[in-house]
């Protein structure tokens, strides 16, 4: 990971933007009060079950299409659709569409140290 430019925020935080290179991740805000990743999901993809105990999130999707689950409830998401997660709400993203998608995952606080699997 490599940062690609930082300046000065609010309160005297530092506001960075990061390059995680080829990966399908980019880490584009990280702070202890915000955290803004766009990701990209190649087709016929997911990640686990999981839920933050102290995150909200709020998936906005870039191209593509998302099935988000929800608290047991399946949600598909458009290109310039987002959808909401409370804290401590079970969530599973994703990619049930024959072409990638990309979005933009963010969390406040950070999700850092707060992923449970469930």
């Amino acid at each position: 990971m490599s940062v690609k430019a930082c300046r000065s925020g609010s309160a005297g935080r530092s506001i960075c933007v990061f390059d995680l290179g080829k990966t399908n991740k980019k880490l584009l805000v990280f702070d202890e009060d915000l955290r803004i990743v766009e990701e990209r999901m190649p087709p016929n993809a997911h990640e686990e079950r999981h839920h933050h105990s102290r995150a909200r999130q709020f998936f906005y999707v870039l191209s593509g299409t998302l099935t988000i689950e929800l608290d047991g409830r399946e949600h598909t998401v458009s290109a310039g659709s987002g959808l909401h997660v409370p804290a401590g709400t079970p969530h599973l993203v994703a990619n049930r569409a024959q072409d990638a998608a990309t979005f933009l995952a963010i969390a406040s606080p950070t999700t850092a140290g707060d992923r449970h699997v469930t």
